[in-house]
């Protein structure tokens, strides 16, 4: 839980970040003002383009997880043989060189077998899912500035865009549960049929990279953890739980760009960030 909350944080940080100073300069009769902002580093990009995601999901619940004595959201607690299938279609509109907003649909499979544990009290017990999830997500993605070094030199235009990204998705789930009644507890949780609702809403962020290519196409991958707010996202569920249950996938995607702002192959770039601005001077005129 602390991890996450971490995280959370983290990224409000960074999307709230905003390198400004103002330098004045006075001379005779003029006052100069330079300004550079996160915007200065940033690079222009495709407006609006759509794609499609392909990649695998995988996710942290009590079923086959690794030890009692771990974190649930610890690395160690994952298990690889949980990877399966993902797929998503998407729309990204990037506002300016900083930020964007992309919409998501996507699908995907999580499954889990107790057999899988290295703590030989939960392989034993002989548990298993599988749970086919569909999710609408909502994202705002803050672009990691690029040109840090020399913003006021001329530069290659760089095509591949790094940046970070959180929001809020809805997702229906419906998993299915095997293996032997355990314990009353157990027994309880599966007879109950309002134990968790189908529909559920997560909070997405991660991280990706993407390159422009071919003056109409992007190509990139993307990692994106979701937090959710039940504990049955396998079905099942112990009196003691270590948090609520994650998901998560890794993709690679493929978009066409349908608006642009013109990024041409191989042109070099001058940016002067730190431009003097002199304000208008009015002038009395007499008769």
């Amino acid at each position: 839980m602390k991890i996450i909350h971490k995280v959370i944080i983290i990224l409000f940080i960074l999307s709230c970040i905003s390198l400004h100073y103002v330098v004045a300069q006075k001379g005779s009769n003029e006052r100069f003002i330079s300004r550079l902002s996160f915007q200065s580093f940033m690079e222009p990009g495709p407006i609006l383009e759509a794609g499609v995601s392909v990649g695998a999901a995988n996710a942290l619940t009590d079923i086959a997880f690794n030890s009692y004595n771990a974190s649930k959201y610890s690395i160690a607690a994952i298990n690889k043989q949980g990877m399966s299938p993902a797929a998503s279609a998407f729309v990204r509109y990037r506002f300016n060189e900083a930020t964007a907003f992309k919409t998501s649909i996507s699908a995907m499979k999580l499954r889990g077998n107790d057999s899988w544990a290295s703590d030989d009290s939960i392989a034993n017990r002989g548990k298993y899912y599988s749970n086919n999830v569909y999710e609408l997500a909502l994202l705002g993605e803050i672009y990691l500035p690029q040109n840090i070094l020399n913003p006021t030199n001329a530069f290659r235009l760089n095509y591949v865009d790094l940046f970070i990204f959180g929001g809020l998705s809805g997702f229906y789930h419906s998993p299915s549960l095997g293996g032997p009644i355990i314990d009353e507890y157990d027994l309880v949780l599966q007879m109950d049929p309002d134990a968790y609702n189908n529909w559920q809403i997560a909070i997405p962020f991660g991280v990706g990279f993407k390159w422009s290519f071919a003056q109409s196409w992007t190509a990139g991958m993307d990692f994106m953890m979701r937090y959710t707010f039940l504990d049955h996202l396998d079905g099942f569920s112990r009196p003691v739980s270590y948090g609520n249950d994650l998901f998560f996938t890794t993709k690679f995607s493929i978009g066409f760009i349908l608006d642009d702002r013109r990024r041409h192959a191989n042109r070099v770039g001058s940016r002067y960030v730190a431009r003097p601005f002199k304000p208008k001077v009015r002038r009395t005129h007499y008769l």
